[in-house]
């Protein structure tokens, strides 16, 4: 596929990309942007970026700002399916009541070349088997990805939200799949500075409200270096939140099978920790979703409920929501359910280090990426689950717009 953008700014297709096509802006958000990077993980030019920055900064209301970075096998075709997912989502979001009256909702598609092959011929036979084998090149490429022009983007992105003349912007950071891999990794650094940094001064400012990966396809290794160098976080506002579905097969076995093959001959050592042993190549086999010395909370189930006066689950959530009582959406009604903090003495276990490891229940998010139909990962439940992790972590003393307090003891 060749390595040419998909598009130029204002929703106007790149006359030069593969397939040039009319495309009907009506298929998209008015309130969307795409962002696209190259395969060395550039931008292509300028002018995407631009028009994004100035719509978020020219918000009419407080900017709700949503960027999303997707996974694999997708790229910014305007004809795929993540964007218009994507796209619904921002929809959904802009009519929502309570986010309408107060905020000036943007959304941002990071689109990267997740996808090698998009052919007709690519879905049965020997496409099908090139398509699949590309996952290890998409793997290199998330590295690429991860770099510094991306990590400046989303930083002036969220600073344009957070400088709008209107008022201070609310941000929120999704990755999903391989795109959480390039979240975790486009941030890691910046946390562990700002962490560092902190040990002097009055704590680190966090890169957005709420920072989530669905479904991550990366290394628990990552996320280990990232609690073990962010130990002493203090505050309970995190800076990462990890999703994984229960029945995400794709980062509970897909996943290891490949990473096994491709580290075969690879260098790994021993950790040694609390007297214990424990495999390096174990940390990169695995997920952090998947890795049971990572999780930090659980989500519990307290049956059918009622969400009071009458409102929906994604309106209380956003305003009411706390850590032992939120409401999600079910085809039959709502359930309430509740945020459990696991104990951090079970063996084996990592500190959590500003970082939530959690197992979602498919009943909230079926499988790797949910169902199309229902809106995929962006689907109505998971849109009450993100509203109550952001109301849940950010309390009055905790937003982003503070520094958040870490504890520097050694």
């Amino acid at each position: 596929m060749p390595n040419k953008p998909y598009w130029v700014s204002d929703w106007k297709r790149n006359p030069q990309a593969v397939e040039p096509a009319q495309v009907d802006p009506k298929r998209f958000s008015s309130r969307l942007a795409v962002v696209e990077l190259d395969e060395q993980g550039d931008l292509w030019g300028g002018h995407q970026l631009e028009t994004a920055r100035k719509m978020v900064y020219d918000s009419p209301k407080r900017p709700l700002l949503v960027i999303y970075i997707h996974g694999w096998q997708t790229n910014a075709h305007p004809k795929n399916r993540d964007l218009q997912t994507f796209s619904n989502f921002i929809a959904k979001l802009e009519a929502a009541p309570e986010v309408k009256d107060y905020f000036t909702v943007t959304g941002v598609f990071i689109g990267w070349r997740g996808a090698s092959y998009t052919s007709e011929s690519s879905l049965t036979g020997i496409g099908y088997i090139a398509r699949q084998a590309s996952f290890w090149s998409r793997l290199d490429a998330t590295n690429r990805v991860a770099g510094v022009p991306l990590t400046g983007a989303i930083s002036e992105l969220v600073s344009a939200a957070r400088s709008c003349p209107s008022d201070r912007g609310v941000s929120m950071l999704i990755g999903y799949s391989f795109g959480g891999r390039i979240l975790e990794r486009t941030l890691g650094q910046a946390l562990v500075s700002q962490h560092a940094y902190s040990s002097d001064q009055d704590g680190a400012l966090l890169p957005a409200d709420l920072t989530i990966l669905i479904n991550p396809a990366s290394e628990s290794l990552y996320a280990r270096q990232l609690k073990l160098a962010m130990k002493n976080w203090k505050s309970p506002h995190p800076a990462i939140i990890s999703l994984t579905s229960e029945s995400d097969l794709v980062t509970a076995v897909a996943w290891p099978a490949a990473n096994w093959i491709s580290n075969i001959f690879g260098g790994f050592r021993k950790y040694i920790r609390k007297g214990t042993k424990e495999s390096q190549k174990s940390f990169v086999v695995s997920t952090a979703g998947h890795d049971p010395r990572m999780p930090t909370h659980a989500f519990v189930y307290e049956g059918p409920a009622t969400v009071p006066d009458g409102r929906s689950a994604f309106e209380y959530n956003a305003d009411k929501a706390t850590a032992q009582r939120f409401y999600v959406s079910q085809p039959n009604g709502t359930s309430a359910y509740g945020l459990e903090t696991l104990p951090g003495n079970r063996p084996g276990v990592l500190p959590t280090g500003g970082y939530w490891v959690l197992h979602v229940p498919s009943e909230i998010l079926k499988g790797h990426g949910g169902i199309f139909e229902e809106g995929g990962i962006f689907s109505e439940q998971v849109t009450d689950v993100l509203a109550a992790l952001y109301s849940i972590t950010n309390t009055d003393a905790i937003r982003s717009t503070q520094r958040v307090e870490l504890n520097t003891s050694r």
